[in-house]
């Protein structure tokens, strides 16, 4: 009974302990396979991944502010998690053209940047195919002040710090950032359009920094996700 005993401990400890248990999108079932775990399975379980879904990109799915706060809820049920993994999704109106750029030293890869039809070198500013001139990346005083006026852009970093600052075991709250191209279908002109492009090219940036300074999150950019445009 007593090797049997260690034996299992020895393997639950491999199955949950050391490995990340990642949702993707599907972060409505972290509750019920967290929930379905004995209490001492439940408190071995470290590393956890999911993706913010981005609301122009999946428009009317996949972005259910009542998911993603029955999502933070839930992590309670992982008292002894260390490191969580955030995929947040964004977009960028399509540029004409793109051109890779060598990695810098300490990038795992690569990075696309926008190009003007005809430039060779790459880092003019992009042409929009709206013509309006490209978006800049958001300052931490404009997270700052998207917070203090309670804006439904950061409804979600809320819920999400207030279910993950109170626990003393989180050591890494790892941001990367999906950044893709606009649908075509997308209207890029609006308000919420605008922003969010904004807020796609600080992903990495600005936003983790107001999460740390602001917010009081252990959080860094992971350098593991293809970014796949970046400004200059």
């Amino acid at each position: 009974m007593a090797a049997n005993r260690r034996l299992h401990s020895e393997t639950s400890w491999f199955l949950y302990g050391r490995h990340t248990f990642s949702f993707d999108a599907d972060i409505e079932a972290i509750h019920p396979f967290l929930t379905d775990l004995t209490p001492s399975t439940r408190d071995l379980v470290r590393s956890l991944s999911i993706r913010k879904q981005s609301p122009l990109r999946w428009p009317g799915s996949g972005c259910d502010p009542i998911d993603w706060l029955h999502m933070c809820y839930s992590l309670e049920y992982a008292p002894n998690l260390e490191h969580l993994q955030i995929i947040v999704e964004g977009e960028l109106p399509p540029a004409a053209l793109t051109v890779r750029e060598e990695p810098e030293q300490g990038d795992v890869m690569g990075t696309e940047v926008p190009r003007v039809e005809g430039n060779g070198d790459g880092h003019r500013d992009p042409f929009w195919a709206s013509g309006s001139p490209p978006p800049r990346p958001l300052q931490v005083s404009d997270f700052r002040l998207l917070s203090h006026i309670k804006h439904d852009s950061l409804s979600w970093v809320r819920d999400l710090a207030l279910y993950t600052r109170g626990s003393k075991k989180l050591r890494e709250l790892e941001v990367a950032a999906d950044v893709q191209p606009a649908p075509v279908t997308a209207d890029t002109t609006t308000t919420e359009a605008i922003l969010h492009a904004s807020f796609s090219l600080s992903i990495e940036t600005t936003f983790v920094e107001f999460l740390k300074s602001d917010l009081g999150l252990p959080a860094f950019a992971s350098t593991a996700f293809w970014r796949w445009i970046r400004i200059r």
